[in-house]
């Protein structure tokens, strides 16, 4: 039992896989790739990564001009704060407007 529990804990490195599907110009792909690492990570309670990786895709989908998949992942990156319970705190406040900046 505890070695399954020992491969739950152990996630992929998510960024690798996602930057191959967003060069390829899938964006929806990478949306979908976002929203389902970001799970993972969010079921293992490592809210930190998948804070991160939400964080990440919001602005990487904005940038490349997809707005609504952009604005999907920082609605979930939102609710996983609130899933979380994170504290307010400069941390936060940054991720957020780095996000609000791309708009």
């Amino acid at each position: 039992m505890s070695k399954e529990r020992a491969k739950r804990g152990t996630l992929p490195p998510a960024q690798e896989q996602i930057e191959k599907v967003v060069e390829e110009g899938n964006y929806y792909g990478a949306q979908q790739l976002y929203k389902s690492i970001s799970a993972r990570y969010v079921a293992a309670q490592r809210y930190t990564e998948a804070l991160d990786i939400l964080q990440s895709g919001a602005c990487i989908q904005l940038k490349h001009g997809q707005v609504t998949c952009g604005a999907r992942l920082a609605a979930l990156f939102v609710d996983t704060l609130v899933k979380a319970r994170s504290p307010y705190d400069d941390e936060t406040l940054g991720q957020l407007e780095s996000v609000q900046s791309i708009l």
